[in-house]
């Protein structure tokens, strides 16, 4: 049996959220409403010459099947390719790339006359970096990586915040006062924005906190997320890819309440998930390919 909150404290937490829903789309940096409308069909959705459209790449650091951060990545490319009739292609690592085989990726990808590569996370942003120079006809982004060379764009989302709205929320909820996060890494900034969040929303909040020392280790985020629950923790967020399922899962065996991440992870246990803290991967992915084909790439720079 699920425990509920009290109606105080649920009548808190949806008057959070609907200022959250405002504060992350600032906090995030991406004034994208008009690609949406573009992708959506809109009337600007008439196509440019085809010449002018750039062959994409995409490295992708885990799993298209991960059902959050990479999974995200595939949906913007298959989106790409619905709506502009983009050449996309793209690369897994499964959460094991090595500058060796990021910089062949790469290679293989400007060899098949491939002008605007993207760093799936930012595992891949030395090797860009390293490799742009030498390829100045190519256009790379690097997703929450550097950005020195002049050909290179980073574009990065805020972790942080993300870990702030997930933080007030599961403090909110909490009915032990515990709450619990499983990162992949202990220096993220959603774990610093994790315990921020949760002590502002409630001061007297426990945060405990494990770290998997991977994007996708799964039984390693399932056995992080047990540990947790032991603990006394009764919301737990997963900021991590691959193991995201399974921290969910976790939660819903117990009886305990979870806050999805990168996308609405609610379809995994609905009466677990109160609430996810997304990014919007696939109207970045849009308004990457529509300002490189305009020319316009450089205006996200930094962003």
């Amino acid at each position: 049996m699920f425990r509920r909150g009290s109606t105080d404290g649920r009548a808190a937490f949806w008057a959070l959220a609907a200022v959250a829903l405002g504060l992350f789309a600032w906090a995030a940096g991406f004034a994208l409403d008009d690609a949406n409308r573009r992708a959506d069909g809109g009337s600007d959705s008439a196509e440019r010459p085809a010449d002018r459209a750039p062959r994409v790449g995409v490295l992708i650091e885990g799993a298209i099947y991960d059902q959050g951060w990479d999974s995200e990545a595939y949906a913007a490319l298959q989106a790409l390719e619905r709506h502009y009739g983009a050449d996309v292609a793209f690369v897994e690592f499964h959460n094991a790339a090595t500058p060796e085989k990021i910089a062949s990726a790469l290679e293989r990808f400007i060899a098949e006359g491939r002008t605007l590569l993207s760093g799936h996370g930012a595992v891949c942003g030395p090797v860009i970096e390293a490799t742009a120079p030498h390829h100045p006809d190519v256009q790379f982004v690097s997703i929450n990586g550097p950005a020195a060379e002049a050909n290179v764009v980073s574009v990065h989302f805020s972790g942080r915040t993300m870990g702030i709205l997930a933080g007030a929320a599961a403090a909110l909820m909490s009915r032990t006062g515990i709450v619990g996060i499983v990162s992949a890494y202990p220096d993220l900034p959603e774990v610093d924005g994790f315990r921020a969040g949760a002590r502002y929303a409630r001061p007297e909040t426990v945060v405990l906190a494990r770290s998997v020392g991977s994007w996708g280790d799964r039984p390693a985020g399932r056995a992080a997320a047990e540990a947790l629950i032991r603990q006394g923790a009764d919301v737990l967020f997963p900021a991590g890819d691959g193991f995201s399922i399974d921290v969910i899962d976790v939660a819903r065996r117990h009886g305990r309440y979870a806050v999805g991440f990168i996308i609405d992870q609610s379809f995994i246990a609905r009466n677990a998930v109160i609430t996810s803290v997304t990014q919007d991967v696939r109207r970045l992915y849009t308004e990457i390919f529509l300002r490189a084909r305009d020319g316009t790439l450089d205006a996200l720079r930094g962003q």
